[in-house]
């Protein structure tokens, strides 16, 4: 319904299984319900939904979805669609082969698309099955001859009802825009999915009932990497939050750092008044990392309603290598731990990795095998690569459906003769599961040209996505050089052309960022790791610099204002030992969230001592200041005035007479707040004087 009402789909093109019941003599729709079952919608349902659209053209390549019963000749799918006011409405007398079913349909949208109206699409796209398919039964019953023969009959099956034959489907006054080979990808909280999911249908409805049903509460995916195990845990998290569920993803790569999304966490905990404050006092007891962990979930799953769902990708990133795989990391496994014994009280809890965890429950664990034929034919046509027959079904016994692997192969082979393309599947045949992503790889990196080769060096010093600018930054200049893959002497190029050769290679990923409307892009992680893994030099301190001042720059000047891309920024400014620049964002734009929010000990903690030992005197000055007043909050009085004594002892040293006026002020409160009321004043009438002095007139109404 929701596709329906969008005001951008002229048309809507489908293949489904229909139906024409005898005895009822009207038309229905085989769809499948969430649970994987087949459930039959009546036309008058589907009328419903088509009601006061915009759809112009509706094709419906299905069986008998144009069939009408000779003694009810108003009721079928096609009529009844008809009479509801969609200007087009296409559909099949009878029964219809799929291979001509999709023939069809792609014959039809191929001509449309050139500007043609319904009518001499609808011609056109009949002539595309007139005889295409003289085995198509034969594949169902080889030993029918009338279903060899009616593959020739198909092209008559199509019915066109139209209220004006010249009416257009779309307003043609635009330039048509290809679309990229390159897949768009979405970011989850820190994992990278694509955009749109497919194939695993069987392991995503199986695991889908059982989080639904509660039959599980906690999965743990293992894999080789490259077999879509993200993809799937990504998509039965769509589904939780579909059902109501709240979500945080944790990547566990080495260029993440996963406790930033714990931050996240308390900052949707502190919404919630009087649930934070009791998890404040709880940490004040000095509880350990467990029980403090474990408190925090608790809080947590209550403040949803008991709908909280965890995802942890890439935890071989945190395990050891050899069996039984432990956690390398205390801090993870106290959480991983806490999230386990509440998931018998309905937190959802949904793992990734190359191995299993010691000790994890059978019941909970699906090791991710090897996808059927037909999900890999899908992912090829859609990613639009040249493979099909038998090369491709030799890649996929070869690489033993790895999804990740055949797109590196596709992109490794081109150019390659047959020849060299058998050796190389050979090696590939010989290799480890585990080596074959990587041997791909390597071919097509081999193949790139060194200004290529360059950009992905210089693009392994963002650790976030960033737009074309910032790839420039970066990357600017590339000094021609001669090319493995084109010869000598090739000519600078610009920066996008070198972006987009890499994007067509998937070397590089692009994103659609929904906040900045603008198209991002960053190395595919497993492109980073391979570089590093393998020479790549680690980005220098320039280099660094210029990718922090970029996003520094993006945030400065509203370009992007995401709390994601302020915690990206700052670590980008410590990463490239900017460390001026990044103790001054936390004091102007991280301090004040989370104050607001009541983290005060979060501050305290984690944010405020590295900038009390700042070298810049106003810096350190400023955090004196700001741990007073933390203090202050949580009822520490003397310790709070001892601070700020220290704040302002630095901001009279360096005449830094505003800071000076405040600190006061504070102090006052402080003093106030602990029933020193003369010394308040004393403080208040110290303040006012330098306000006074500096002609501070708001400080002053202070």
């Amino acid at each position: 319904m929701e596709l329906l009402r969008c005001p951008s789909v002229p048309l809507i093109s489908g293949s489904y299984f229909g139906t024409v019941p005898k005895q009822r003599a009207y038309g229905s729709f085989l769809f499948e319900d969430a649970l994987g079952r087949g459930q039959l919608v009546a036309e008058n349902e589907l009328v419903a939904c088509f009601q006061n659209t915009r759809v112009q053209l509706l094709v419906m390549s299905a069986c008998l979805s144009a069939k009408q019963h000779p003694d009810y000749p108003h009721n079928g799918l096609s009529a009844a669609l008809y009479r509801v006011g969609i200007p087009h409405v296409i559909g099949m007398r009878e029964s219809v082969f799929d291979k001509a079913g999709i023939q069809f349909a792609k014959a039809l949208l191929l001509k449309l698309g050139k500007h043609s109206t319904v009518d001499v699409a609808l011609q056109h796209a009949r002539a595309a099955i007139t005889q295409p398919f003289k085995e198509a039964g034969g594949y169902r019953d080889s030993n029918n001859p009338l279903r060899t023969e009616a593959s020739y009959g198909q092209w008559c099956l199509p019915q066109l009802l139209s209220h004006d034959l010249q009416q257009g489907l779309v307003d043609w006054g635009f330039t048509p825009q290809p679309k990229s080979q390159s897949e768009l990808k979405t970011l989850m909280g820190q994992v990278s999915v694509p955009e749109k999911f497919r194939g695993r249908r069987r392991e995503l409805r199986q695991w889908q009932n059982r989080l639904r049903d509660k039959t599980t509460n906690s999965l743990l995916i293992t894999g080789v990497g490259g077999m879509g195990k993200t993809s799937l845990a990504y998509k039965l998290l769509q589904g939780l939050h579909k059902d109501g569920y709240q979500t945080f993803s944790f990547s566990l790569r080495p260029e993440h750092d996963w406790q930033s999304i714990l931050l996240d966490m308390e900052l949707e905990l502190s919404e919630d008044e009087k649930a934070y404050k009791k998890y404040q006092i709880l940490q004040s007891k000095g509880l350990d990392e467990a029980k403090q962990a474990e408190y925090f979930l608790k809080f947590l799953l209550t403040r949803y309603d008991g709908k909280l769902a965890l995802f942890f990708d890439n935890l071989e990133s945190v395990q050891d290598g050899q069996y039984p795989h432990a956690i390398t990391d205390p801090t993870l496994q106290h959480w991983l731990q806490a999230a386990q014994s509440l998931t018998r009280q309905g937190l959802k809890l949904i793992l990734t990795s190359r191995w299993r965890l010691p000790g994890w429950a059978d019941a909970e664990h699906y090791p991710l095998g090897k996808p059927v034929y037909g999900d890999y034919v899908a992912m090829v046509r859609l990613q639009g690569l040249p493979l099909q027959g038998k090369r491709l079904q030799t890649a996929y016994e070869t690489l033993g459906g790895n999804f990740r692997a055949l797109e590196f192969f596709a992109k490794a082979t081109q150019g390659m003769s047959a020849q060299e393309e058998h050796e190389f599947t050979a090696s590939l045949g010989k290799a480890a599961a585990e080596s074959q992503t990587d041997m791909a790889l390597a071919k097509v990196v081999e193949l790139r040209s060194s200004e290529e080769i360059a950009l992905l060096h210089r693009l392994l010093a963002y650790q976030t996505t960033v737009p074309l600018l910032g790839v420039e930054i970066v990357g600017e200049p590339l000094t021609p050089c001669p090319s493995p893959s084109r010869g000598e002497g090739s000519k600078s190029e610009t920066m996008d052309t070198v972006l987009q050769r890499l994007l067509a290679v998937s070397l590089v990923e692009q994103y659609a960022n929904p906040h900045t409307q603008q198209t991002e892009y960053q190395l595919a992680p497993l492109v980073r790791s391979w570089l590093l893994a393998n020479g790549a030099p680690e980005p220098d301190q320039p280099l660094l610099q210029k990718a922090a001042n970029f996003l520094l720059w993006e945030w400065e000047e509203n370009q992007n204002t995401t709390w994601e891309h302020l915690m990206a920024t700052h670590a980008a400014l410590l990463a490239a030992n900017l460390t001026e620049q990044g103790q001054r964002l936390v004091l102007d734009w991280i301090i004040g969230p989370l104050n607001n929010a009541g983290m005060y000990r979060t501050l305290l903690d984690d944010w405020l001592p590295p900038l009390a030992e700042a070298d810049n005197q106003q810096i350190k000055g400023e955090a004196l200041g700001q741990i007073g007043k933390q203090y202050h909050h949580i009822g520490q009085y003397d310790t709070a005035l001892d601070f700020l004594k220290q704040s302002l002892a630095i901001q009279q040293q360096i005449g830094d007479k505003k800071g000076e006026g405040s600190t006061l002020n504070n102090m006052a409160t402080t003093a106030h707040a602990r029933g020193d009321y003369d010394t308040a004043l004393d403080f208040l009438k110290k303040s006012l004087a330098i306000q006074q002095e500096i002609g501070n007139k708001k400080g002053e109404g202070t």
